[in-house]
């Protein structure tokens, strides 16, 4: 495990960078392998702190789940998944512009910010 903020701060940019880059589109076969165990197991950032390293049993764990249904079914399960979350049948779950501090007081893109 790493000890210094050099190394948290350089995980964490690694960590939320790669993220980020899968949130902007839905995994397709030809990037199947993150949805395999072995994928995370050999992640090439070792977790800075316990968080970090819960977080990527937690990946581990949904990776096993994704493949004892087989790469097909994991696609779609992952599909429906992305479509609840960012597009929706009406509003998405998580809308990719909706605020972090959200609360009825102030919200980005609010309605009363439109007058």
């Amino acid at each position: 495990m790493t000890k210094t903020w050099t190394e948290v701060w350089f995980f964490r940019t690694e960590m939320y960078h790669f993220l980020a880059s899968c949130l902007l589109e839905l995994i397709h076969e030809e990037n199947k392998e993150v949805l395999t165990q072995n994928f995370w197991h050999n992640f090439p950032i070792e977790p800075a702190n316990p968080q970090q390293e819960e977080g990527l049993e937690k990946l581990i764990a949904c990776a096993s789940k994704l493949e004892k249904r087989g790469t097909k079914d994991a696609l779609q399960k992952i599909a429906f998944e992305y479509t609840e979350l960012f597009i929706g049948a009406g509003k998405p779950k998580a809308p990719p512009n909706e605020s972090f501090y959200y609360s009825n007081k102030m919200a980005l893109f609010d309605k009363k910010h439109w007058k």
